[in-house]
């Protein structure tokens, strides 16, 4: 039998027999992030999986003018290369991005000026700033002062 020696959290070594850690931790870490990869998986993933499968579907008309029954047949990629063949599509691309150009400054500006005139300007009841939060009081429910 053989013994590890492992370094403890003090910096103290401490001899463990078979040269085994302990799965305690192991188990500890995996339930404090199971709830994050469940609420992951089924807010995130399988959607966007959903998502992409029903891309790559497309309704397929039959009988002799197209007005028969519609079923739904695989298109694999071919309604992403009908999309990039659009100039509409990619020209919402340039749309977006000018939007994000032009708003994100503008946004940033306003929030930061806002925050300036919160924080410069003082309350008028007690001389501190606007910007800082009132501790909650019970005559705060009740409207008065």
């Amino acid at each position: 039998m053989s013994t590890a020696i492992s370094r403890t959290r003090n910096g103290t070594e401490k001899a463990t027999p078979g040269g085994r850690r302990s799965a305690r931790p192991d188990r500890a870490a995996w339930g404090f992030l199971l709830p994050f990869v469940a609420l992951f998986l089924f807010t995130f993933v399988i959607p966007l999986g959903y998502a992409v499968h029903q891309s790559m579907l497309k309704p397929v008309r039959s009988g002799s003018l197209g007005l028969g029954p519609a079923t739904v047949g695989f298109a694999g990629l071919d309604n992403y290369s009908l999309a990039l063949q659009q100039s509409a599509f990619l020209e919402s691309f340039a749309r977006v991005l000018l939007f994000g150009i032009v708003q994100i400054p503008v946004m940033l500006l306003l929030a930061t000026a806002l925050a300036l005139a919160l924080d410069t300007q003082p309350d008028l009841r007690g001389g501190r700033s606007a910007g800082r939060a009132r501790p909650p009081t019970p005559a705060a429910k009740f409207g008065r002062p």
